[in-house]
């Protein structure tokens, strides 16, 4: 598997590796569905970049990675979206700007704990990073 994926207490845990390829983020699309046919209400999810290093793809590669991941949801999904520098908000700003499933909140923070508590929550407005 490209990534780790860990669920727990009502949460899927899903940690990315250190660099992303444009063979892995086609893998890893692949992976993610698979993943996802084991839930049938989908849960919120913490997907963190802090150990990505490089992303050696461009735009398009994203954008298409994006695509292939619409699916039809069962419910409203909150993602949190964990990082630790400039590189990886940037990366994380592109994914939530790209991903446009009304069904689909994505938020960015710098602490796992802020982003769990977020997730925790029934609300999906964000009050703070």
């Amino acid at each position: 598997m490209i990534c780790r994926y860990e669920y727990k207490n009502g949460i899927l845990f899903q940690t990315v590796p250190d660099v992303i390829t444009v063979n892995n983020l086609h893998s890893l699309s692949k992976e993610m569905n698979i993943i996802d046919n084991e839930y049938s209400i989908m849960p919120n999810r913490l997907v963190n970049l802090q150990a990505m290093k490089s992303f050696q793809g461009d735009f398009n590669t994203l954008l298409d990675f994006v695509n292939q991941r619409k699916m039809i949801l069962p419910n409203q999904v909150k993602m949190a979206i964990l990082v630790a520098n400039d590189f990886q908000f940037g990366f994380a700003q592109m994914i939530q700007t790209l991903q446009d499933d009304p069904k689909i909140t994505i938020e960015i923070f710098l602490k796992e704990l802020k982003a769990v508590e977020w997730l925790n929550t029934e609300d999906t407005r964000l009050t703070s990073y």
